[in-house]
């Protein structure tokens, strides 16, 4: 993988990261208990994947790894309880 191709990826994860963040923040989701401070987590999203960009100079493997750490992390945490609610309740209206 070259340093062009990783830094793609880097920039990929980060629209992953602040998507799901921010997703969830918007829609609120029940199933996610502690109140998003959406300004914090812009922040640390951009100096997580920062952190990433500099890594990929040392070696692109290890960069792409932590980016796709945080962006999978915050997937799981925040995006997916969003998109679950989000198309249940959707489910729920159409029956109604």
């Amino acid at each position: 993988m070259t340093n062009d191709d990783a830094q793609r990826v880097i920039i990929l994860m980060t629209l992953v990261t602040i998507g799901s963040t921010a997703g969830a923040s918007l829609y609120k989701p029940k199933s996610v208990k502690k109140e998003i401070k959406l300004h914090r987590v812009i922040a640390g999203g951009f100096f997580a994947m920062m952190i990433s960009s500099v890594l990929v100079e040392a070696d692109p493997k290890l960069g792409v790894g932590l980016a796709v750490l945080v962006a999978g992390g915050a997937f799981i945490a925040y995006g997916l309880p969003t998109l679950q609610e989000s198309f249940t309740s959707q489910e729920k209206r159409k029956t109604k």
